[in-house]
């Protein structure tokens, strides 16, 4: 009776088979259709740092931009890549901490919808351009020719500071202008002015810590404040013995009224109203 021979499969092809397979399945988790999905370029030093070794990680220094707050973040590098982001322990304002923002602003440097080249208007509508382009179109505008200078120019940037926001100014005072527009989604320009009015200062310290009652009237200070990563630890000392007391009056419920001994809800717009009732 003759019998059936089964293929033999050796242990090399059974492991490539499995690898791919299993390659395959993580691939397809990961939202991937094949091997080839989201194939990166990946680029050796030109001229490596002297401290730079393979794998292991270089720590940078820096600050946070994502609000005004400012705080002193770590940067986890390796081969050029930020990897990521941790409060500097250091730092006077987040003492080692960071918030949601701050975890997040990593995705600016690597987010796959950011700009990677010039815009260009056409037309009514904005078109990619090479960086030869846009340089050209500058010096059409801005060229030893040109007639443009002063209120004609405006430099639009994010909130920045230090070396960058140096350049800019030294850059429009050539052309004789002082228009640098800084656009802020979450800008606390107008709590700025307040403060610099009634303590001549825009960003003064609060120390929560020391207080022993505190009655708020719509300052979100823990979720929405000047810096809630550096009111959080304040707020974490406020609360150990003796204990103070939070009471928070707003028209909605916040993250400090979430936290608060005593929230109370009053009508939008009424706050001023509610404070010198509560004063007289």
């Amino acid at each position: 009776m003759a019998t059936e021979k089964k293929p033999v499969v050796d242990r090399r092809d059974f492991l490539k088979v499995l690898g791919i397979s299993g390659a395959a399945a993580t691939l397809a988790g990961c939202g991937n259709t094949s091997i080839e999905s989201g194939v990166e370029k990946v680029q050796s030093y030109v001229q490596p740092e002297d401290f730079v070794v393979p794998g292991n990680s270089v720590f940078y220094a820096s600050t946070c931009t994502q609000c005004q707050s400012n705080c002193g973040i770590m940067g986890r590098v390796r081969e050029g890549r930020v990897l990521k982001l941790e409060g500097n322990p250091n730092s006077i304002i987040s003492k080692g901490k960071i918030c949601g923002l701050g975890q997040a602003s990593i995705q600016v440097q690597y987010n796959p919808d950011r700009l990677t080249t010039p815009m260009i208007r056409d037309g009514e509508s904005l078109v990619p351009a090479t960086w030869d382009q846009a340089i050209k179109v500058i010096n059409q505008g801005l060229g030893k020719d040109s007639q443009i200078s002063g209120d004609e120019i405006i430099f639009l940037t994010n909130g920045v500071s230090g070396h960058q926001k140096v350049l800019i100014d030294n850059f429009l005072e050539s052309y004789n202008s002082k228009n640098h527009i800084a656009y802020e989604a979450l800008s606390n320009r107008v709590g700025e002015t307040v403060r610099e009015n009634l303590y001549g200062y825009s960003n003064p310290v609060q120390k929560v810590k020391d207080a022993k009652l505190i009655v708020s009237f719509g300052n979100d200070f823990l979720g929405s404040g000047v810096s809630p990563v550096f009111m959080a630890t304040q707020y974490a000392q406020f609360r150990k013995a003796p204990r103070g007391t939070l009471i928070q009056i707003e028209p909605r419920m916040t993250l400090t009224g979430g936290n608060a001994d005593r929230w109370y809800p009053i009508r939008p717009g009424t706050e001023g109203v509610f404070a010198l009732g509560l004063a007289c």
